[in-house]
């Protein structure tokens, strides 16, 4: 058992599996977010001269990308920063105006029951950590809040959306009824959500959301289509002020990867004949457990080896036996 966690049986990743399905890199989205090229007056209407050259992400419908967006409903996300913050306008098109849901929650209350859009933010690229804003197009409907910056993981609190963080931004809104569409405008100050501005060629993480009430149902649209908000690692890339042909090395803060080619996955001719062969001493390990609610740290050769069997047969997999621990 850990942390009350109980380990039944031994785990073994097998490494064929990964290649076939996930063992390819996978390039991010990028967005190259330039500076505004004036003044932006935060009133929820998109007007065209002041949003000039702002980045544009198309949303994708949640969990099947490529699918059509119920009704027609696309929503776009313009972005651009200033020097002193980043900017944000959502252009939905809603075919059902009269059929949105939209109650004034106050903060930090039931705005994801409402029509309503989302912005994830990861300014560190840290893979645990996500500030969350949240807009409905009606009086007092609005929320903020941060996950990951809880580090004990024995603390309560430890992965846990905590909605008293309340930093300063600004947001605006508009319906427009006969055009059959809405809008909100952000403005996300850099000091509320990093330590300094980022400088040409930072890459910040993020995931802009949508979720539609006006159709029936539950209608979600993400950026990034895999996730909706709650993985900051399936994230897209903020590139600021960058040149999109230059493809700048990211920035993000990822586990160390072993790359797997055709033979053996460790890239050691002896491994197929190899005695039980197990890692170094010196190489550190920390078993994360889902819920996330223990982190336990050990040495690799405390817990991992691979089999006689496997070394024999060339099996390309990693048995951990937590069982004991």
């Amino acid at each position: 058992s850990l942390g009350g966690n109980n380990v039944l049986a031994p785990i073994t990743w097998d490494f064929d599996f990964l290649a076939a399905n996930i063992g390819r890199k996978k390039e991010p989205k990028r967005l190259i977010v330039k500076s505004a090229p004036g003044a932006v007056k935060l009133d929820g209407v998109i007007g065209a001269a002041e949003w000039k050259g702002a980045a544009v992400a198309t949303l994708e419908k949640f969990k099947n990308p490529g699918a059509r967006i119920a009704d027609g409903a696309i929503t776009k996300v313009h972005i651009m920063h200033d020097a002193k913050g980043l900017y944000l306008a959502y252009e939905c098109v809603e075919p059902n105006m009269n059929r949105m849901k939209l109650e004034s929650t106050g903060h930090d209350g039931g705005v994801y029951y409402n029509d309503e859009v989302e912005l994830f933010l990861n300014p560190e690229c840290a893979h645990n950590k996500m500030l969350q804003f949240m807009v409905s197009p009606v009086k007092d409907a609005w929320f903020d809040a941060r996950k990951g910056y809880v580090k004990d993981p024995l603390h309560p609190r430890y992965g846990a959306l905590i909605k008293e963080w309340n930093p300063e931004w600004k947001y605006a809104f508009s319906i427009d009824k006969p055009g059959k569409r809405w809008a909100v405008e952000m403005w996300i100050p850099f000091k509320s959500v990093a330590p300094k501005p980022p400088r040409p060629g930072d890459i910040w993480t993020a995931n802009f959301a949508r979720m539609r009430r006006a159709g029936g149902g539950q209608d979600m649209s993400s950026w990034i289509p895999e996730t909706y908000g709650g993985d900051p690692n399936a994230f897209g890339e903020l590139i600021f002020d960058g040149e999109e042909a230059a493809a700048p090395k990211s920035s993000r803060r990822s586990a160390r990867r072993v790359e797997l080619k055709d033979g053996n996955v460790l890239q050691d001719p002896s491994f197929e004949n190899a005695d039980p062969l197990v890692f170094p001493q010196t190489t550190p390990w920390t078993v994360y457990l889902h819920p996330p609610k223990t982190k336990f740290g050990v040495k690799a050769s405390d817990l991992v080896s691979i089999s006689e069997e496997q070394a024999r047969t060339g099996k390309r997999s990693l048995h951990v036996d937590l069982t004991g621990v």
